[in-house]
């Protein structure tokens, strides 16, 4: 199996799902006038959101370790390719939730706090993009497996 069409995949799902968020934020952004700088500590998504956010982060990263930890050096690449795939996937979606959640409740309140959370976690999902150097980093490969990929580069 070659690694173009993984790459493309993956490429075009990450791509689709970051252009979905920027353009969530932007028509947040563009919607609400109000641009407030207080917190309210009475409002319980001052809590909430920045603890989703915080577990969306560190699940993710965690998740996506602990998916590549059961790759096996001896397995096929197409099998570590389709792992490093749906790893991808899960750490793309458990940021963008909440992000959204974020998103949303700034549309709702007009808090800048909580398009300050949205935007960070665009930023770390679009620094996620994907790119044949971090899946050499991030799989058990072998040296030919590794040759191949770079030769597909």
């Amino acid at each position: 199996m070659q690694n173009k069409p993984l790459l493309q995949t993956l490429t075009i799902l990450h791509s689709t799902l970051t252009i979905g968020l920027v353009a969530f934020t932007l028509f947040v952004y563009f919607q609400n006038p109000s641009f407030i700088v207080q917190t309210d500590f009475n409002d319980p998504s001052v809590y909430i959101v920045p603890i989703v956010a915080v577990m969306g982060y560190f699940l993710s990263k965690f998740l996506f370790q602990k998916q590549l930890q059961e790759v096996r050096l001896e397995g096929t690449l197409k099998t570590k390719l389709g792992k490093y795939q749906t790893a991808s996937l899960i750490q793309y979606a458990l940021l963008e939730g909440p992000a959204f959640l974020a998103l949303f409740i700034y549309y709702a309140n007009g808090n800048a706090f909580y398009l300050i959370i949205g935007l960070s976690l665009l930023a770390y999902l679009i620094a996620l993009r994907p790119n044949i150097d971090r899946l050499i980093k991030a799989l058990p490969l072998k040296q030919a497996e590794e040759q191949q990929l770079k030769q597909n580069k």
